[in-house]
This record gives structure tokens, C-alpha cells and sequence, in this order.
């Protein structure tokens, strides 16, 4: 309901429909910013759900603890080793997993994704830093390459 009222507002250039999140995008429009800041504090007040920031958007999302942490906790449950590559303040959990999972004996590799955009946070906690998608491509490869044969 919250992605059609978005919709239905032309607030933002994109909304984006997620599994628990609806994200109200203004990034190829800077100037909806403050219209998307103000109708998602709105209908925050009005819905009970949180919002967050997320990188030249926001995120409406239900009262839960369920983030990129989670998630990558989730799916790395039995590994030996997990990397995770971020480029935005959302990532930030996902490296906090890792923390943990690293705390656990799980070797891990924090690769933050540079671009203008890119929060000072992550760049600071990365292992190691790339130059935008074309190089996290190459990482990933190179990962799959390195990797013993099943």
C-alpha cells in the first residue's frame, strides 16, 4: 500500500518495491528530495514504520530487525569464509555481521565498492576498497577463479 500512495503521489522519481521495504528513489532527480524526505517522514508518522537512509533515497520499512546483517548472517550459516561487498550506509550491517561472524572464527573480507556516493563509515571498515562495479566485478571473479574445485 505504501509503494501505490508513493506512486500515487509522484513523490519520488522511482519507488522501489523490496520483500519487507518500499526505498522512494530521487538520485537521476535531486531536486525531490526534500518532497521524498517530507512524504516519507509523513507517512513514517502515520504507518508505525521506520525510516531509513539509503543512498540518494530512503527506505520505509516494517518495525522488525531484519537488514543486510541478518540476511548475510542467514546465509552464511556453515561457511568457513564470507565476503560481502557494500557501496552504501545500508552495508554498514552486513560489516557489522561480519564482525561477528569474524569474532566466531569465520574468515571474512569487508570490500567496500567507491563511489561518490560511498559513506566515509564503509570506507574506513573496509579490508579493501575497489573502484566502482566494474572492479567489484573483477574481485568476484577472481574469488571464483581461487576457488577449489567441487
Amino acid at each position: 500500500m505504501v509503494a501505490k500512495r508513493a506512486d500515487a503521489a509522484g513523490v519520488a522519481e522511482r519507488v522501489e518495491r523490496k520483500s519487507l521495504s518500499v526505498t522512494l528513489h530521487y538520485r537521476a532527480d535531486p531536486r525531490r528530495e526534500q518532497v521524498v524526505r517530507e512524504w516519507a517522514a509523513e507517512e513514517a508518522a502515520r504507518t508505525g514504520l521506520h525510516l531509513t537512509e539509503a543512498r540518494k533515497a530512503v527506505e520505509l520499512r516494517p518495525p522488525i530487525h531484519r537488514d543486510k546483517g541478518t540476511a548475510l548472517v542467514e546465509a552464511a550459516a556453515g561457511l568457513a569464509a564470507v565476503c560481502f561487498l557494500g557501496d552504501d550506509r545500508g552495508d554498514l550491517a552486513a560489516f557489522d555481521a561480519l564482525d561477528r561472524l569474524a569474532y566466531e572464527g569465520v574468515h571474512t573480507a569487508r570490500i567496500a565498492v567507491r563511489s561518490p556516493e560511498m559513506p566515509s563509515d564503509l570506507e574506513r571498515r573496509a579490508d579493501v576498497i575497489v573502484d566502482g562495479p566494474a572492479a567489484a566485478v573483477a574481485v568476484l571473479r577472481a574469488l571464483v577463479a581461487a576457488a577449489p574445485a567441487r
